[in-house]
């Protein structure tokens, strides 16, 4: 599965990484991914049952934030930690 290899920052208050920008793909390599370059050409829709979605983002921290990310400050029940 693909990868998108992102920077952000994360906040003290909850922890919660916030994505600021994509820089790159990491490929799988996988002929039975499709957004990987080694996806078969052949291998197309309806009949291709190839994974389609990006596996978790490899994340890089640029800063760190104090405080609650946007989410967590306008919910009811906050993940503080």
């Amino acid at each position: 599965m693909c990868r998108q290899i992102s920077e952000g920052c994360v906040n003290r208050g909850c922890g919660h990484y916030t994505q600021t920008a994509v820089h790159a793909i990491a490929d799988c390599q996988s002929s039975r991914c499709r957004l990987s370059t080694s996806h078969l050409p052949s291998c197309r829709a309806p009949s291709c049952r190839c994974n389609s979605t990006y596996g978790p983002d490899i994340e890089r921290t640029t800063h760190t934030l104090p405080g609650l990310c946007q989410q967590c400050f306008n919910s009811p029940t906050p993940h503080i930690y």
